[in-house]
């Protein structure tokens, strides 16, 4: 089936996607994946309006120290071994004994 007709935008910053959903009011939904919503938009389970794209905002992506822990906020789709990478095996093999171990660690919360 083909989705109801919508209005698409990239939002270019975590301001402007705040101030088109905000336009859109409750009729706008936010997209990162698409993995869940498209599906039930072709089944027209979903009907949103305005489509927001968050997919691209790095500002939603990061890797830092909060507490003790480390933080790890990735898009859905990005590769264990890309943020295994990005957070460096040395911080992490005072908690798992290989960086396989910790890669295995950071796959099953990826998809968790």
């Amino acid at each position: 089936m083909i989705p109801a007709p919508f209005t698409y935008q990239r939002a270019g910053s975590v301001d402007e996607a705040l101030s088109l959903a905000a336009e859109g009011g409750d009729d706008a939904k936010f997209l990162a994946g698409g993995h869940s919503l498209l599906p039930l938009m072709k089944l027209r389970l979903a009907v949103p309006e305005v489509l927001i794209d968050i997919g691209r905002l790095s500002e939603l992506s990061y890797v830092r120290e909060e507490n003790g822990h480390i933080a790890v906020v990735a898009p859905r789709g990005t590769f264990p071994r890309t943020v295994l990478n990005l957070v460096g095996a040395g911080s992490l093999f005072g908690v798992f004994e290989t960086r396989d171990e910790a890669l295995t660690h950071v796959r099953e919360r990826l998809t968790a």
